[in-house]
């Protein structure tokens, strides 16, 4: 049995075959596992697997509303398979990265630069302390903390961040359509 298999991004939009099949997206659910395979195969991911992803993007290519989307995020949140920071649409997949390890320099530093290309945020920080858990990193870094300095500026800047999920914002309910006045 092998451990690991390809699995080409194009499938969320370019492939009619899995379209015919359907997503699996009903009007008020996403299979969250469905969501949590996505995660790991859309053309939007990199080798840290953390990285920007609005919700539109996810209701896009799944062709999903925004509600079960939100929903399906906040489900992997809740395991603890998720950090998302909604407000800067930014996802990381817990563990990832140390799923898939660089197995040389050059990619170490390309992951180093992955992250360091990311807004600040807690999914970042959470990514950046995995990533200091492998070897090449730390060594790629000469010692120095992917995390540290990230940690000081988030503890200035984000308070609004404190959730490790978005929080879907309520739908607007309709306005009640005006009764016809009698003259």
């Amino acid at each position: 049995m092998s451990r690991y298999a390809r699995i080409n991004s194009r499938l969320w939009t370019n492939s009619d075959k899995w379209r015919r099949v359907g997503a699996g997206c009903d009007v008020d659910r996403l299979d969250p596992r469905l969501l949590y395979f996505y995660l790991h195969t859309c053309s939007h991911s990199n080798s840290i697997v953390c990285y920007y992803l609005p919700l539109a993007y996810v209701q896009a290519d799944l062709r999903c509303d925004y509600q079960p989307v939100a929903n399906g995020f906040e489900t992997l949140a809740d395991a603890g398979l998720i950090v998302y920071s909604d407000h800067v649409a930014v996802v990381h997949v817990v563990g990832a990265a140390l799923e898939d390890k660089p197995n040389n320099p050059n990619v170490a530093r390309a992951m180093v630069k992955a992250l360091n290309d990311l807004p600040d945020c807690q999914a970042k920080l959470l990514c950046a302390l995995e990533l200091e858990q492998c070897d090449k990193i730390v060594s790629v870094m000469k010692g120095q903390s992917l995390s540290e300095p990230l940690r000081n500026r988030l503890e200035t800047v984000t308070q609004t961040d404190s959730k490790r999920v978005c929080t879907p914002s309520p739908s607007p309910s309709p306005s009640p359509t005006p009764s016809p006045t009698t003259v």
